[in-house]
């Protein structure tokens, strides 16, 4: 990727060594390896866990992980990608070009027009957690603006499944977050309870 992009990445990013030293990572999880008196390393984040458990029973979806992405790294524009203007330089760790490859779920976002147009014929389009309404707040700006949140996670649904309108919650950009401040979104009720806490709570 430092290569497509331009960029120095340094001797030691992902060289012989490195890829060693992942390993390792994973291997601190396996309890066969660790059956053996082998400890492996364990200085290994959160995402080694993910990626083990995920992967660790079913080898041909890691295969065909790997090759996607694989073939994704193959088939990016060297040329353009390496002409990107690179920013300038700022105090801090932004300001760079980063390319990502990453797994997009897939919405239907005719579901949320259609949520968002019911509300309307209804009444009003406003957040469903602390009645925030942006047309009240901003005017012909703010008409038939709202989040649409999932109240089934996206990722838990399988191909092909089925999501109706009353799967669907209108929010404010700031309920919205909050939903999704916990691994697991907090439901509506949860969102209440904690805005209903925060008023009681002395100042």
């Amino acid at each position: 990727m430092h290569k497509i992009l331009g960029t120095d990445a340094g001797e030691t990013l992902r060289n012989r060594n490195g890829a060693y030293m992942k390993m390792m990572n994973f291997r601190s999880i396996d309890p066969a390896f660790k059956a053996q008196g082998k400890a492996g390393m364990k200085s290994g984040g959160k995402l080694e866990k993910v990626v083990w458990y995920k992967f660790v029973k079913d080898p041909v979806a890691l295969k065909l992980e790997a090759d996607r992405i694989r073939k994704a790294v193959e088939k990016a524009d060297v040329e353009s990608l390496a002409a990107l203007p690179n920013e300038d330089e700022v105090e801090g760790e932004e300001g760079g070009v980063v390319m990502r490859l990453h797994k997009r779920y897939e919405r239907d976002r005719s579901l949320s027009r259609k949520k968002i147009v019911s509300a309307k014929k209804a009444g009003s389009v406003e957040c469903e957690v602390c009645e925030f309404d942006f047309e009240a707040a901003f005017g012909e700006l703010g008409d038939g603006f709202i989040e649409v949140h999932h109240l089934k996670p996206v990722h838990t649904l399988g191909k092909g499944s089925k999501t109706r309108l009353k799967d669907l919650a209108l929010l404010c950009a700031n309920c919205h977050r909050m939903a999704h401040r916990k691994r697991i979104p907090l439901s509506l009720d949860e969102l209440r309870a904690a805005r209903r806490s925060a008023k009681t709570r002395p100042t």
